[in-house]
């Protein structure tokens, strides 16, 4: 029932659409180095995709897993406990797992947790003389 004099509406529904898709794109690939770079949101609707790049870099038992978080935007919980997930796979294989850095929110998330102090960031001479690294001829 309606009051005089006051204007009632229907609730509108509205779709919310991720302004941020997320986005992993394959660096390079091969016995030394899997660089993943992600970006966009990292959060549960984008953790499969994530685990999938993921799975598809371990199978090429690379010496080194980089994940390059420099163009997330948002990174939840979800997303912490897949990169967390990589690291456990990556100290049982023998595998070294590095991170770049991502942008403050991104990193503040890390340092919040306080898995700033049990993961490794690279960044400054290490990160560059990763990208001047050759692919191994075939």
């Amino acid at each position: 029932m309606t009051m005089p004099g006051t204007v009632c509406q229907e609730p509108t529904k509205r779709r919310l659409e991720r302004v941020d898709a997320f986005t992993v794109s394959v660096l390079r690939a091969d016995e030394e180095v899997a660089w993943l770079t992600l970006a966009g949101e990292l959060d549960l609707a984008a953790v499969g995709a994530l685990s999938k790049a993921i799975g598809e870099a371990q199978a090429l038992t690379p010496a080194t897993v980089v994940l390059d978080l420099s163009q997330l935007s948002f990174l939840d919980s979800s997303g912490l406990g897949c990169i967390v997930e990589a690291r456990m796979w990556a100290q049982q294989t023998g595998c070294r797992l590095a991170l770049v850095p991502g942008p403050t929110a991104v990193q503040r998330t890390f340092e919040i947790t306080g898995l700033d102090k049990h993961l490794e960031f690279v960044s400054g001479p290490s990160l560059q003389e990763w990208l001047q690294v050759a692919p191994p001829s075939a």
